[in-house]
């Protein structure tokens, strides 16, 4: 497994997002704010963390917002284990016990525990983040940086977002 081309997710995001019409002016939707989303209780710690393909760089903040260093938001990472969208479609979420499903309700055949070990069932390979930030597969060209123990299980979350297709449900 490559995780090569992962800016998929920028056109199904821009797509999701172009086709919704904007609500009706007197309409005021309520405000929420993002420790609102990320505060809730959960089994994933947020922090300062970036993720390096190439010349591409994914950004996680400590409030959940995630997207492209210097470009586009690609959504929110929740505490709950769920990504969403702008829109706030869900377009996959990890569950406490480490099951990945996509916004369609179709498992990832992974595993991601509690400690951010990532066990792709169908290879029976683990991967996980090295202290200099590398994975423990040389082939995959992914540098982490600013992982800390605690946020490891969220940066492995954005590694599995980026490698595979997944679309709002």
């Amino acid at each position: 497994m490559r995780a090569t081309g992962w800016l998929f997710l920028v056109p199904s995001l821009l797509l999701a997002c172009a086709g919704s019409p904007p609500p009706p002016a007197n309409t005021a939707a309520p405000e929420v704010t993002a420790e609102e989303l990320t505060g809730k209780p959960g089994h994933l710690t947020l922090g300062q963390l970036s993720m390096t393909h190439g010349d591409k760089t994914i950004t996680l903040h400590p409030d959940g917002r995630v997207g492209l260093m210097g470009g586009a938001e690609l959504g929110t990472l929740e505490r709950s284990g769920r990504f969403v969208n702008a829109s706030g479609e869900v377009l996959a979420e990890l569950t406490e016990e480490g099951e990945i499903m996509t916004g369609e309700d179709d498992y990832l055949p992974l595993r991601l525990n509690q400690d951010g070990e990532l066990h792709v069932l169908d290879r029976d390979q683990r991967l996980h983040i090295l202290e200099d930030g590398r994975l423990s597969d040389p082939s995959m060209e992914v540098t982490f940086t600013g992982v800390t123990p605690e946020t490891r299980r969220a940066a492995m979350f954005l590694l599995v977002m980026a490698a595979y297709p997944i679309s709002s449900r």
